[in-house]
This record gives C-alpha cells, structure tokens and sequence, in this order.
C-alpha cells in the first residue's frame, strides 16, 4: 500500500485524482488530530490533515502521532509513504519529514515539488511560475507562507526552522525544468533506500517508475464539463475572482447567492444568531430553481484579529445548519480552509474518491454519510462543471 500524507485536503484530493488515473483503487481519510478510522486496505490510502493551519511545533506533533496511529491501525501491508507537499513549498515540508524520516528508518529524501507541465519549475536551485520568479508572483503576498524569495532550500529552511537547526536527514533537490528531468529523478530500485516527497506531478512519476504502474487512461486537453447535480450546495470561502463571477451567475438564474449579514459579521457574534440566520433562508432556498443555492463570506474584508478564520467557522456552521436541514446530498466546496472547516463542521472523516471532473477537482462519497457526496478544488482552479 502507498500512503500519502498532505498537509491541507484539497493537496490530498489531487494525489486521490491522480492515483485514479492509473486505475488504483483510493481511500481517503481527513486525521484533524492525528487520528484515522480502519478501512478496507486500498492500493493507495491519502490521508488528509490540515497542518498547514497550524504553527510549526503542531505540525510535528501530529505527523508523529498520525504515524504511531497508521502503524497501529494498518500493521499488515508494506507500506510505502510519500508526503505531498505543496507546490510552491509553502508549510512545513522539511520539518514534516523528520517524524516519517524516524519512523521509516530512511535517511534519504527525494524531494520535488516543481510541475514542469503546469510551468513551475526549478532551474539553478530557483523557482519560477511560467517564467516570473516566484517571489515576484502572487504567492509573495500568501497570508502565511509569503515567498520571500525564488530560492528553493532558502524557502524550506526558513519554513522548516526545526529541521534547520538540527537536519534529521539528508534531501535531493533537484533542477525540474521538463518532466524528462523529472523523471531522472527517480529510481525503480529506491523503495526501501528513499523516502519521496513533492508535487501531484512528481507523484504521477513515482507511481509509473518506482512503483511501475501504468496510467489507467490519458486525459482529454480539454476536459468535457459535467452537471451539477441538483439540489446542491455551493460553498466558497474563498476571495479569488471566480467566486464573484459565480455570485453574479446565481443571481441571473434566480438561485439564492447568500453572503454573511452584518450580524455574522461582528467580532463577536452567539450561535444562536446563526441558527436564527439559517431558520430564515430556509424557505427562499426550497422556492428556488432546483433547490439549489450558494453560500460565500461575501461583504468587506474584516481587520479584527483572526477574522478570516473567524467568518469561516460561521459561514460553514451556517452551511452545517442548512444541509442538515434541508437535506442536501451534493455539496461543492471552493478553497481548502472551507472544505476542512466544513468537513469538521460535519464530523467526517472517511470519504471514498469516485471521480475527477477536472484537475485538481475531485468528487468524493461521504462514507459516514450515505447517498451524500462532495465536489472539492482549490480556489483558484477552474470547476470544470455546468452550475
């Protein structure tokens, strides 16, 4: 069995997607603490957690839990780790390998987080999307893990102060500017000599040379667009563009857009005001077309502390309340602090990946909760489906 670790979900619905490329059969569990359910034995097992989130001594704690736990819990198959890791370094990437660096026994990482096809890449130790370099890209303003600069290893010691200060293992970074390279970067022979880390791109190489599997199916260039299915629930916390374009799209088809109201929006704000909140758009939800509406923060940018985070808890407490109430079996959710808050929200924690709409989207079943399912991707990536 191959186990992926992923330091936020929708990282970890990629790995899913592309394991289903090569026709293998996937488990997907959420750990919010370092926990994981039992569940039939997969080819591949992707376990998401959201360490991201937390400061860099959390995140190691609960890489070296989850790990004690996965070794109690699936003690039969050889297992072979792989830890995904975003592909513009941000986290803890280094830091996160010590406890898997500990617990395999393995010294010697391979790590790649470039994705050539996608135009990230690696040339002289520095990194650049389609050619800007990436301190001089968008992610030099990313809210945690801003790019301070193009230089690869500069970026993951000063993420990864831990790993800094005491090196637990030995890495290979390599240049990756064509899959080509990429692909040299792996060996049939290195299952019990290396641990791997990197990118979805880099993964989709060592399933084909180290593990030697062949893709199940070669994806259109353009990806036929699928139906929603309704009634859903669209739920975006995220602020990109897109979110506004898809409020406007509501809107002309007389579909509900809901926004958090001035009185979700305070520092301070009961959950007795949310449920209140929830009870009145009930009955503008069941009067729409198909029964289907959209959920977004909306409103402006607040400045008190943590008040990202904090709009976010409320507007998925809000989309809990109303998916409860109304039964909704088909969720879509943009951005990936919105789908493991929500997700949380809900208390689920073993989902089944059955389809791969688009890059980077994925659809999963809720075991916990039969007959319903949900639609993930990254805020910035296209849905590639008809709402």
């Amino acid at each position: 069995m191959i186990l992926v670790i992923a330091d936020d979900i929708t990282g970890a619905a990629e790995m899913a997607g592309k394991a289903m490329e090569f026709g293998l059969s996937v488990g997907f569990l959420c750990s919010f603490d370092g926990s994981v359910k039992r569940i039939d034995t997969p080819d591949v097992l992707v376990v998401a957690t959201n360490s991201r989130s937390l400061a860099e001594p959390g995140a190691v704690r609960l890489h070296r839990r989850l790990l004690t736990e996965l070794s109690q819990t699936y003690s039969g198959p050889t297992i072979h780790f792989y830890k995904k890791c975003d592909s513009a370094v941000r986290g803890y990437v280094l830091s996160e390998l010590i406890p898997m660096a500990e617990h395999t026994g393995i010294s010697s990482v391979v790590l790649q987080p470039a994705n050539p096809a996608a135009g990230r890449r690696i040339e002289l130790g520095h990194y650049s999307i389609h050619d800007q370099p990436l301190h001089q890209s968008p992610f030099r303003t990313d809210p945690d893990f801003p790019a301070t600069s193009s230089d690869v290893r500069q970026l993951l010691l000063a993420r990864s102060p831990r790993f800094a200060a005491t090196p637990a293992f030995e890495y290979t970074l390599a240049d990756c500017r064509s899959e080509e390279e990429m692909a040299q970067q792996l060996q049939p022979t290195g299952l019990t000599s290396h641990l791997y880390a990197g990118s979805t791109a880099f993964f989709g190489q060592y399933l084909k040379i180290v593990h030697r599997h062949v893709p199940a199916q070669v994806l259109p260039s353009v990806v036929a667009r699928h139906e929603a299915e309704a009634p859903y629930l669209l739920l975006s916390g995220s602020a990109h563009a897109g979110t506004y374009e898809m409020q406007q799209y509501f809107e002309e088809k007389g579909r509900p857009a809901i926004q958090l109201p001035a009185e979700l929006r305070q520092p301070a704000c009961s959950a007795e005001a949310i449920r209140t909140f929830a009870a009145r758009q009930v009955q503008t939800i069941i009067d729409s077309p198909g029964k289907s509406f959209m959920l977004s923060t909306g409103g402006p940018g607040e400045t008190y502390p943590a008040a990202p985070e904090v709009l976010n808890q409320r507007l998925c407490r809000l989309a809990q309340l109303l998916v409860d109430k109304l039964s909704i079996e088909h969720i879509y959710i943009s951005g990936g602090a919105t789908t493991w808050q929500f997700i949380s929200e809900m208390n689920w924690t073993s989902l089944v990946p059955v389809l791969s709409p688009a890059p980077g989207v994925i659809r999963l079943k809720v075991a916990d909760r039969p007959g319903t399912s949900i639609t993930i991707k990254p805020g910035s990536y296209a849905w590639g489906i008809a709402f």
